[in-house]
């Protein structure tokens, strides 16, 4: 546990501080204003793709609430597509490690991913033909 905790990933600090600046300083994705190599990203424009958000109760660095949050910003995504989970007693870094990962928000998030799935996986199979016998 304390090993991946404590890891750091291998990233400059100019990203590092981009991110803090850009993402939770200047709110530009929050805003709709997010921008990557000259191009506007824009969240609303999402409209098939399913999306989860997942939050701890007792996170101490994402106060809850941020990422259920972000559900409002997709706003051409049906909100069938859109699922939101806070995690009882889970901090910061027990919603994606340990007991309540493995047992309540993993399946979950499996869960979320097959129902979301089946529609696109039963439209892409091609039509299977009975050879040898007649189909019922």
């Amino acid at each position: 546990f304390y090993d991946e905790y404590l890891a750091v990933m291998d990233m400059t600090a100019e990203f590092y501080l981009s991110t803090v600046e850009r993402i939770f300083k200047n709110r530009e994705i929050a805003e709709n204003r997010f921008v990557v190599a000259g191009k506007h990203v824009d969240i609303g424009a999402i409209t098939d793709v399913a999306v989860i958000t997942v939050e701890g109760a007792n996170d101490d660095i994402s106060a809850p609430g941020q990422c259920v949050a972000a559900l409002g910003l997709l706003t051409g995504l049906p909100d069938s597509k859109k699922a939101h989970h806070v995690e009882p007693g889970a901090g910061h870094y027990g919603i994606f490690a340990g007991k309540s990962w493995r047992l309540n928000i993993r399946p979950l998030v499996l869960g979320f991913i097959d129902a979301n799935s089946t529609a696109r996986r039963a439209s892409e199979k091609p039509e299977l033909k009975a050879v040898g016998r007649s189909a019922k």
